[in-house]
């Protein structure tokens, strides 16, 4: 976590397209489709109710979750 950071310096970083285009030597999209495969999704911090680690539960307001948590592991 780091709560000096916004939702927009998040940047997911888009994994070859092969993952999912192909299985072994098997084609499952032809050369030239259109596939996004992104490492992982960004949840908007408004949509998440809290936030489970291993120290605790974090719930809003989360910069004094997080301000709470410092130090407890």
């Amino acid at each position: 976590f780091d709560p000096a950071r916004s939702e927009a310096d998040v940047v997911v970083e888009e994994r070859d397209r092969d993952e999912l285009a192909r299985c072994g030597d098997r084609v499952l999209a032809p050369d030239g489709a259109a596939v996004l495969n992104y490492a992982f999704d960004a949840t908007p911090l408004d949509l998440v109710d809290a936030i489970v680690t291993e120290v605790g539960v974090l719930r809003p307001p989360y910069a004094e979750s997080f301000r709470l948590m410092e130090g407890k592991r």
